[in-house]
């Protein structure tokens, strides 16, 4: 048993696949899908510089080495996708012993894979996914059983390539609340944003903001709305309403920062002149024209092609772009 999982090591380091006796008289049926796959992300080091993730899963049933009547191709299909709409692609690497001796001796087995990155993916959405297959060993290019993948399961931010050195940023300011963090390129909420504003508010200040009383919005008791609503950051929409999940558009973002502002450096200039002037400034509702100018004069909010676009809908990354330029603004 030893020197066959030598030679199964052996033989993963080399082609990237884990290669198993199976069995020729093997009922697909039997084959199971993996589940509960969990990814870790594991730390660069000087004999590691891109680091890598360690990936594990469960299988319910794996055929027993006892059972084999001739050699097959028994294998895990471990497949890796960079970004959000890259391609998925096999992936290989190291095994340890552990799933090796998981698929022999253990029912349901624990299998671990240890996969070592080639280049920087840190700051990059990576995605994971695997299924069992059984090659077919007379042509090799059509498996002859296959499972469901399993679940997929990710490491990284999910962001847009722009937004990612300033997002990385924003969490080691600790601005990043938890709602958004696991996809930054979605819309942002007007609960959301409020939840955002309070964290610039308490990391400059360094003090606890208060909330309003919980029955102040009958249709949100979110704690951190609350104090954005005392601390004259956001408002309510009407007839005891906040709208928490509305979202937001980049006029309204700018009204939202300027108060956070006003209310983290009550003693800045605020004053709009030289200010940049939007080919589409004329479609700014007059209420929020200052607060366009003054965000877009601090460079904190920026336009494109010449235009604002003040009623587009303005979505994580923006927020939060927007939240580490008010920060280092001032701080």
């Amino acid at each position: 048993m030893k020197r066959f999982l030598s030679i199964a090591m052996s033989l993963v380091f080399m082609f990237g696949v884990l290669y198993l006796p199976a069995f020729a008289a093997l009922d697909p049926d039997l084959l199971s899908q993996p589940n509960n796959l969990t990814v870790t992300q594991m730390v660069a080091d000087d004999g590691n510089p891109f680091g890598g993730v360690i990936l594990r899963c469960k299988i319910a049933n794996i055929p027993m080495e006892q059972d084999a009547e001739e050699i097959d191709c028994y294998w895990m299909d471990f497949q890796q996708k960079i970004g959000d709409n890259g391609a998925w692609e096999s992936i290989g690497g190291p095994l340890t012993s552990e799933i090796v001796e998981g698929f022999y001796l253990s029912a349901p087995g624990e299998c671990e894979y240890t996969f070592t990155w080639t280049e920087d993916l840190s700051n990059t959405f990576v995605s994971y996914r695997v299924r069992m297959k059984i090659d077919d060993t007379d042509s090799f290019t059509e498996p002859a059983a296959v499972t469901p993948w399993s679940n997929v399961t990710s490491v990284g931010i999910k962001a847009s390539p722009w937004a990612a050195p300033e997002i990385e940023k924003a969490m080691g300011y600790g601005l990043v609340p938890d709602s958004i963090s696991d996809d930054f390129t979605g819309p942002i909420t007007r609960e959301e944003f409020a939840e955002l504003a309070v964290r610039l508010y308490e990391i400059y200040t360094s003090l606890k903001a208060e909330p309003a009383p919980s029955g102040t919005f009958s249709d949100c008791t979110n704690p951190e709305v609350l104090k954005a609503f005392k601390l004259g950051i956001v408002n309510g929409i009407g007839n005891g309403k906040f709208d928490p999940k509305a979202l937001t558009n980049r006029q309204q973002i700018a009204a939202m920062l300027n108060r956070v502002i006003k209310v983290i450096a009550p003693d800045a200039d605020f004053s709009t002149a030289g200010a940049p002037t939007f080919a589409d400034q004329k479609s700014v509702a007059s209420y929020f024209l200052e607060n366009v100018k003054f965000m877009s004069k601090k460079g904190i909010i920026k336009g494109s092609d010449g235009k604002f676009n003040p009623l587009g809908t303005c979505t994580r990354e923006q927020a939060v772009l927007m939240a580490v330029r008010s920060y280092e603004s001032y701080k």
